[in-house]
C-alpha cells in the first residue's frame, strides 16, 4: 500500500520526484497519520510513516 501510494520504483528519476505530492498521497491512506518523504541523492527515497492509532474497532458477523 505504501509503495503504491509513493508511485516510485527503480526507474523513477529522483530529481523530478515530487516529495510533497508523495507525502499527500501517503497521508490519504486511512491508517497513516503522518508521513515524511525525503530525497537522498543520488538514488534513495527515505520514507517515514506514523501509524494512526485506531480508537474503535467495528465488527459485523464476527468479521
Amino acid at each position: 500500500e505504501i509503495t503504491a501510494a509513493l508511485k516510485a520504483g527503480p526507474d523513477t528519476m529522483m530529481l523530478g520526484f515530487d516529495t510533497d505530492a508523495a507525502k499527500e498521497r501517503l497521508e490519504a491512506v486511512p491508517w497513516i497519520r503522518h508521513a515524511q518523504v525525503m530525497r537522498l541523492l543520488p538514488s534513495t527515497l527515505q520514507v517515514v510513516v506514523e501509524e494512526r492509532i485506531p480508537y474503535a474497532v467495528w465488527q459485523k458477523d464476527g468479521q
